[in-house]
């Protein structure tokens, strides 16, 4: 195996291709199951006059959409890298991210907006069985999809995934609560249907913020993976002296290095690009999931103080 010249682009591997059929798959069914129960909700919400049912409601429906956009993004995800994107779109995923979480605000501000005017009414829901019946679904349902997500999620070490994933568990908390508040309901306490709205808001907005959070890692190319570790493979190399100004960026499952290797200042042309290849080589068997590998040779010298140079991890 060689290192790429400088002007290749980067083709997305088989696997690659496989984890986005199998986030999308897994987007599809998440997406089928959250319509029947936002759908459910909502009606029994509106029927019953209640703000926490209609406020988890609003919540699942904001997961259907976030499915839906996350299956758009995949499909851009999934186009091979062009001249104009040589890294590939991958980002476009984390992009689709960001727009969920941009719904989940959304969402959180009319949920609250419902439970205000609930308390200012000062009148209750009208809960019957047919309330508790559709919770309960919910809750198993929701249960069930976390279970399953989580495997999808952790196979296809998807970003999106792993939001959807996030929603749903806070699916299922936020059902167990109103299922609470209903039974409160009923024994005459009105006002905690109110209130479980306002705490269903407040964990749809929590989302938002982890979401917000785990996009920007990737955005912002944060450090995929510890530089004094590629440090230590490198110099385990015959010829490479030094190695220093370590950059990696990506997934830990999907990123990208670039790396300076210091070599014999007397070494030809020919014993350079050798060893380069073999840096290179070694990263990849290292380490299967980088992409693409960027190695820059530099002639040692004694005379640097490494203690100085601030692009050395050895020496943070």
């Amino acid at each position: 195996m060689c290192l790429p010249p400088a002007n290749t682009i980067v083709i997305p591997s088989p696997d690659t291709d496989r984890r986005n059929r199998q986030a999308a798959r897994a987007l599809a069914v998440a997406l089928a199951v959250n319509l029947v129960i936002a759908t459910a909700k909502i009606a029994t919400g509106l029927v019953s006059g209640s703000v926490s049912i209609l406020a988890d409601g609003f919540d699942s429906l904001l997961d259907s959409l976030s499915g839906i956009i996350g299956i758009i993004a995949l499909y851009f995800t999934a186009r091979p890298a062009d001249w104009n994107h040589p890294y590939g779109h991958r980002k476009v995923e984390t992009l689709g991210t960001l727009s969920i979480a941009l719904l989940m605000f959304i969402t959180a501000a009319l949920i609250v907006r419902n439970g205000v005017g609930a308390l200012v009414d000062g009148t209750g829901p009208q809960i019957t069985w047919v309330s508790f019946a559709v919770m309960g679904v919910a809750l198993l349902s929701k249960g069930g999809l976390v279970l399953w997500q989580r495997v999808q999620a952790r196979e296809a070490d998807s970003d999106l995934l792993y939001t959807d994933l996030m929603q749903t568990r806070n699916d299922v908390l936020v059902a167990g609560a109103v299922i609470l508040g209903l039974i409160a309901t009923n024994a005459g306490i009105i006002w905690i249907d109110a209130v479980l709205g306002f705490v269903v808001a407040a964990v749809v907005v929590i989302g938002g913020i982890r979401v917000i959070h785990s996009a920007s890692w990737v955005l912002l190319d944060s450090t995929s993976l510890d530089p004094k570790l590629i440090e230590y493979i490198a110099k385990s190399i015959p010829g490479v002296l030094d190695c220093h100004a370590v950059r990696t960026r990506g997934r830990p499952s999907d990123f990208f290095m670039d790396l300076h290797v210091m070599v014999d200042p007397e070494m030809t042309v020919n014993e350079g690009h050798r060893i380069s290849h073999e840096v290179a080589d070694l990263m990849r068997s290292e380490m299967p999931s980088v992409k693409d590998i960027v190695v820059h040779l530099e002639p040692h010298s004694t005379a640097i103080d490494k203690a100085a140079d601030p692009r050395r991890a050895s020496q943070v």
